[in-house]
């Protein structure tokens, strides 16, 4: 039920952000940094609190963003 309600609110989030890139006045770059700092305040906080992978350490939670920021480059 948690991953179920995770699954969809990061889904929610990746969906209602998609309309950044629909503000022609703000260049491409602009466009990605601020979807990517929506990203990292909503998506990864997901990420880290789905109990999806170990979260118990520092080092845990640099894997967690690692995972997010190859992801995030490869979609």
């Amino acid at each position: 039920m948690r991953s179920t309600f995770i699954t969809g609110l990061i889904i929610t989030i990746v969906s209602a952000t998609s309309v950044l890139y629909n503000i022609e006045t703000w260049s491409l770059v602009k466009q990605s940094l601020i979807h990517f700092l929506i990203m990292l305040v909503t998506v990864f906080p997901c990420l880290v609190f789905s109990n999806w992978f170990p979260n118990n350490t520092t080092q845990d939670l640099l894997k967690i963003l690692e995972i997010f920021l190859v992801s995030g480059i490869i979609l």
